[in-house]
C-alpha cells in the first residue's frame, strides 16, 4: 500500500473516532460472495500475504527464558520459535526433516530437545538434529545438514 494511502485511512479513522461514528461508504454497497469462496483468491492472498510480508508469530515476551517456545499455524507452513540456550530467538518450520510430523503444539518451557513423534528425531533449540535413537538405514546422513529449517 502506498504511504499516501496509508496516511489517508488513518486520517480517516481518526475522523471517525472523533464523530463517534464508524467511517461509511456514501452509498449501500454488495460484496461478491466468490470473495469469500474462491479458492483461487484465498490461495492468491495466502501467496501476497504470507509470503511476501512478515508474520507476527507471537511477543518475545511470550517466551523470555531459554527453553520457552510457542508454535503458530496461520502461515502456510506451521512455525516454531524457540528461545535457545543463548537466550536468541529462533523461528524454524515445525516439521520434522525425516516424516515431516510436527515437532511441537502451542507453547512450552524449559525445553531441552523436539521430539518427533514417529522415530523420535530429536533437535535442540538451535535446530540441530542431535539425536536418531535407531539409525540403522542412515548411514552416511549428513546431520549437520538435516537440522531444523
Amino acid at each position: 500500500m502506498k504511504h499516501t494511502t496509508q496516511v489517508n485511512l488513518i486520517h480517516q479513522i481518526f475522523e471517525a473516532i472523533d464523530r463517534g461514528t464508524p467511517p461509511m461508504a456514501e452509498r449501500f454497497s454488495r460484496n461478491d460472495t466468490s470473495a469469500y469462496t474462491s479458492t483461487e483468491r484465498a490461495a492468491r492472498e495466502r501467496e501476497v500475504l504470507f509470503r511476501h510480508h512478515p508474520i507476527v508469530a507471537g511477543f518475545s515476551s511470550q517466551i523470555p527464558n531459554p527453553g520457552d517456545y510457542l508454535t503458530e499455524d496461520l502461515a502456510p507452513v506451521p512455525i516454531l520459535v524457540v528461545r535457545n540456550t543463548s537466550g536468541d530467538l529462533r523461528a524454524f518450520v515445525n516439521i520434522c526433516r525425516h516424516r515431516g510430523a510436527k515437532l511441537a503444539d502451542g507453547y512450552g518451557h524449559t525445553a531441552k530437545l523436539f521430539s518427533c513423534p514417529y522415530h523420535a528425531w530429536s533437535y535442540d533449540t538451535d535446530g540441530r538434529l542431535v539425536a536418531i535413537p535407531d539409525d540403522y538405514g542412515f548411514e552416511g546422513l549428513d546431520r549437520a545438514a538435516s537440522g531444523l529449517v
